[in-house]
């Protein structure tokens, strides 16, 4: 039997950053593997930051017969809509454009502020997240990070200096950059020879901007703190700080450097747990991609 094509219309840079893209490949991935579908990736160059196995899932555009098109890149037009469903079914996701309304299937993963809905139950994550979770034997790893940054894809020096200048100095923090994590000691840093998942598993707690990072901290049990880049990325931690329980310290220009520290310094005193089960988070990502499956399955023969 011929395997449904599905094309999947995303992108990253250029004020996408890497989590659409991140999440995209995931699906693609799952699909392949699990659900019998030939599902492609449309997203412009290949992401450098994903391994080159996923290369052959990018294509420079849709693939002729596809049935359905997933679009994961924030507002569509109504034109863009139109030549979309010109070719199959169409599924947006987290779409605040005019042609959402247009869509076959409009789905927000992450909060809306329009409507402040979404299908929380669906989320998806980062494909070099999963990867590097599913590669770890451990049982249990151990909470001994104190403090974990994630400050965007190729974030300026000063804003990593900035957010690491939040941490309370008797504390150990790294930064996470790519698949690469450094320990700050001193002024330096320093390599930390572990995995991208192993890091954010063993972190007390994950400082980063509204995205898809806050969502791998709060899946392996961090506690989390927002420093945001836009008022768009604050309204976001607002919205989802009861979701994720998350403390939005509101703009990267704004935050107050005292008050921030007292809040982090309280939080890395009192984590979630000592220890976390890989196994346990798997289970839950895995759950998360079939519960999407589901949403979109009647969408997926065009």
């Amino acid at each position: 039997m011929q395997h449904r094509i599905v094309s999947i219309v995303t992108g990253w840079g250029s004020g996408l950053g890497t989590g659409h893209v991140q999440r995209m490949a995931s699906l693609a991935s799952f699909l392949n593997r699990s659900k019998g579908i030939s599902a492609f990736l449309v997203a412009g160059r290949k992401p450098d930051f994903l391994p080159f196995e996923l290369h052959d899932c990018f294509l420079p555009s849709i693939k002729p017969g596809t049935g359905c098109i997933i679009r994961d890149m924030r507002d569509s037009s109504e034109e863009e809509m139109r030549e979309l469903k010109k070719i199959g079914s169409v599924v947006t996701i987290d779409d605040r454009g005019p042609g959402r309304r247009m869509a076959d299937a409009a789905i927000d993963l992450l909060p809306n502020p329009e409507n402040r809905d979404h299908k929380k139950e669906s989320f998806i994550y980062g494909y070099n997240f999963i990867d590097s979770l599913r590669k770890l034997n451990e049982e249990h790893i151990e909470k001994n990070l104190d403090a974990l940054l994630y400050c965007g894809y190729k974030p300026a020096a000063e804003t990593v200096d900035f957010i690491h200048s939040l941490i309370p100095r008797n504390k150990i923090c790294a930064v996470l950059h790519g698949m690469e994590t450094s320990i700050i000691s001193g002024g330096m840093a320093i390599s930390l020879s572990q995995s991208y998942a192993e890091t954010i598993l063993s972190a007390r707690v994950l400082i980063s901007h509204f995205g898809i990072a806050l969502y791998e901290g709060y899946a392996c049990g961090c506690r989390l703190v927002c420093v945001n880049p836009t008022g768009y990325h604050s309204q976001l931690a607002d919205i989802a700080g009861n979701d994720i329980d998350a403390v939005n310290l509101g703009l990267l220009s704004e935050v107050d450097r005292g008050k921030a520290q007292e809040i982090i310094s309280n939080l890395i005193d009192n984590p979630t747990a000592d220890r976390i089960d890989p196994r346990a988070v798997c289970e839950k990502i895995e759950a998360g991609l079939e519960r999407f499956y589901e949403d979109i399955k009647p969408y997926l023969d065009g």
